[in-house]
Parts: C-alpha cells; structure tokens; sequence
C-alpha cells in the first residue's frame, strides 16, 4: 500500500483569523457592534454561558487559561472573576484585539498558540481552562491534542467549561448540509464548523481522565461541557 502525503501549514489557523480581523471594521461589522466577537451570539447567550456554566465552578482565587480568546468578549469577564487570567489565541491580531480592551487590567497575561498545543504552559498550574467558539473551528486531532493538553495543564480537579459544535442537533445537521456545497474538496473555509457528535466529545473527554460534571446539548446547535481533572499531581 503506497501512502502519499502533502505538506499542510499548521498556522493555516493563524492566517484565516489574522484576516478575518484585518476585514472586521470594513465587511463584517455593523453600526451596534463594539468590539469583534459581537457577530457570535447574542448577550443573553453569553450571560447564560457564564452564569449556568462558569460561575458555579470558578472560584474567584483561580489561575484561568482561555483557549482562542478572539476579540476579547468572554475575556472581559472572566479577569473580572478570577486572580490571574491568561488569554491565549492563534491568531496575534486577535491578541491584540483583546489586549486593547482589557486594557487597564492587571490581573491578564497573553499567550500566543500555534494552534493544537499548550507547551507554553507548565504542568498542573492551571485551575480552570475556558474555550467558547474555538473548538467548533478546529480539526478533531487537534481538538484531541488540545484536550491531552488541558489535562497536563489542570491541577487536580481543575475544571474546564469547553464548547464543541453538535452535527446531531437540528440546527447543527441544516447548518452542516447548507455549507457542504462551501467546503467540498480542497475549498474549504478556514472557519467552517467541524462538527461532532455528542458521543465523540464525551468518547474525548472521558478517554482523558476526566469527569463531566454538566454540559448542554438540547435544544441547541452546539454541546458545551463542563469537565474536572479527576486525578493527578496538585
């Protein structure tokens, strides 16, 4: 059997969000609009986000890792729950988004990612790892690699809120059938959904040593989990 293999850059996530920050203002943006990331999601969303899923596990003494911080939305809260919080994206115009709104901040670090690792983070000195609209972007093997990670980083029974995009859910399976004609081939969009199935996230994550304390799934198009590092060195 003859393997054949191409070469694929690995900061193919860094070029599509560093463009899609470089057309934000001129062909995204709209006059409500503030800061990028307002196009995602309503603020109802966001407050239930952080209200059912975020403030029951976060104490307010954590060291917090966000994965694919973006312009800096859920960002903003989060230093306003926790001591010390690190904002981390793949993309640097991203960073630096987000760098200019929590500006004034002293309790934020930033960290620039290459995409499917943590290795600038030490072992077991994070106590709760955050991602939204991040992993619905990203290919499962590196989503895998991710979670390998967040469980090197976490202390025991650090916590992690992580969100995935649901192909099951009604609204998840119209979205994947409309955007197949987008993403047929080597056309495929930087920032289409990679979707998953709720069986495939929890096969994930409990394969790594974690519990799944919460998650939601229904009525929804994505899945969101609430995971705790189940054992380790503190």
């Amino acid at each position: 059997m003859c393997l054949f293999f191409w070469n694929k850059k690995r900061n193919s996530y860094e070029e599509g969000w560093n463009s899609y920050s470089d057309r934000w203002e001129t062909s995204v943006k709209q006059s409500e609009m503030l800061h990028l990331g307002d196009e995602w999601g309503s603020k109802a969303l966001t407050n239930e986000i952080i209200n059912a899923y975020v403030k029951p596990y976060l104490a307010s003494e954590s060291i917090v890792l966000e994965i694919g911080c973006g312009g800096g939305k859920y960002s903003e809260i989060l230093a306003s729950l926790c001591k010390e919080l690190t904002c981390s994206d793949v993309s640097m115009k991203m960073l630096n988004r987000t760098k200019k709104r929590l500006r004034g901040k002293k309790n934020v670090e930033f960290e620039k990612l290459n995409g499917f690792d943590l290795r600038q983070f030490k072992d077991c000195s994070i106590d709760f790892v955050f991602s939204f609209d991040t992993f619905v972007h990203i290919d499962i093997e590196d989503i895998y690699s991710y979670l390998q990670e967040i469980n090197r980083v976490l202390r025991k029974h650090g916590k992690g809120v992580l969100h995935f995009a649901n192909l099951n859910s009604p609204e998840g399976w119209q979205k994947f059938v409309a955007e197949v004609p987008l993403n047929k081939g080597n056309n495929k969009n930087f920032d289409r959904f990679r979707f998953l199935t709720w069986e495939i996230v929890e096969r994930l994550i409990c394969s790594l040593n974690f519990d799944i304390l919460d998650n939601k799934k229904e009525p929804w198009r994505d899945i969101l989990v609430v995971l705790e590092k189940k054992n380790g060195n503190s």
